[in-house]
């Protein structure tokens, strides 16, 4: 669902949809609860592109801890409300049990639940509908286990044969939740095949993410605002408390993506992806690509523009490229 045309800055999978279902509106106090320890997060935001539709969210915060709702906003209406999006659950601990993505008549498109020994992750079960047959549910589960070795603590997620019909196996491994490495490659199956790149990550002594590298391409490296806040609050809040476990474990393509679209982005010039979660881990300044080896000689630098409240909380982020704008998000908090 990626949008690139070459040269040019594109997004990955808004999605612009029309008509209105104003279900599953719980209603009550629409504040996020006082005293969190994550900080407030946004209560709406609007991705403003070039030359394209603006895309609203609202957030519907007020049956937490138990559920978060979020909403396409028709900004011509008054109520922030207007369209089911997706909907997070929350067992009483905090720890996510179930993440559902809902179209555009909010009919559930994409429902994945978290099978839990206790409060650790045993298993993820993906529903979604068949592309190819319309109206076809698809299931699929993805089995996870945990091992401590001396040095990380290390998850195995076997992902069955969800890639083309491919059993898939990877290896995560984290040290203090930080995720360090992750080690995939070539899977086979008869003549079918798919490939994922292996990453290690570095952080600074605060727990920022610094630089990505990959072992099949260019990686990248991060700079951020020295002062400000990010949206790593809202992160937090929708993924729960193993949230950095789920994070890894279901960001592979649309259907098994944790988190909501228009905050995950792919920058992309000259034939060049790099996806890109925004103020993950504070407010970014800039995206660095990471050059490897002759098929990708050339550095690409993404700025971010950041603007802050009184409180220092980001309301606005223009990205742009070499003087070409990629986009503006502007955030709301209550």
């Amino acid at each position: 669902m990626k949008l690139i045309v070459a040269t040019t800055i594109s997004l990955l999978s808004i999605q612009f949809l029309a008509s209105c279902n104003k279900q599953d509106n719980d209603g009550g106090n629409t504040n996020p609860p006082g005293g969190s320890v994550y900080g407030a997060p946004p209560s709406a935001f609007t991705f403003l592109a070039p030359d394209m539709q603006s895309t609203s969210i609202s957030f519907d915060y007020s049956k937490m801890p138990g559920k978060v709702s979020v909403y396409f906003d028709d900004t011509l209406t008054e109520n922030p409300y207007d369209r089911i999006y997706a909907t997070y659950t929350f067992n009483s601990k905090g720890f996510l049990t179930g993440n559902i993505f809902y179209n555009e008549v909010g009919k559930a498109v994409n429902n994945i639940s978290i099978v839990r020994d206790g409060n650790q992750i045993s298993g993820i079960v993906l529903s979604h509908d068949d592309e190819q047959v319309p109206g076809n549910i698809i299931t699929d589960t993805f089995y996870v286990s945990f091992q401590d070795s001396a040095e990380y603590k290390l998850m195995h997620v076997d992902y069955g044969n969800y890639f083309s019909g491919v059993p898939v196996k990877m290896q995560f491994s984290y040290r203090s939740d930080e995720l360090i490495h992750t080690s995939a490659g070539l899977f086979t199956l008869g003549d079918s095949s798919v490939f994922f790149p292996s990453f290690d990550f570095s952080y600074n002594n605060s727990g920022v993410l610094q630089a990505r590298w990959s072992d099949s391409y260019y990686g990248m490296d991060y700079a951020y605002n020295d002062t400000g806040k990010g949206l790593d609050s809202l992160f937090k809040i929708l993924g729960g408390k193993d949230w950095h476990y789920l994070e890894a474990i279901l960001n592979y393509d649309e259907h098994t993506s944790l988190f909501f679209y228009p905050l995950y982005i792919t920058l992309s010039k000259a034939g060049m992806d790099l996806d890109v979660y925004m103020h993950h881990y504070g407010p970014l300044r800039e995206i660095r690509s990471i050059p490897s080896g002759y098929q990708y000689p050339n550095i690409e630098i993404f700025n971010f523009e950041n603007t802050f409240d009184e409180d220092g909380k980001v309301i606005a982020t223009t990205i742009s490229n070499n003087a070409d704008i990629y986009g503006t998000y502007r955030f709301k908090y209550r």
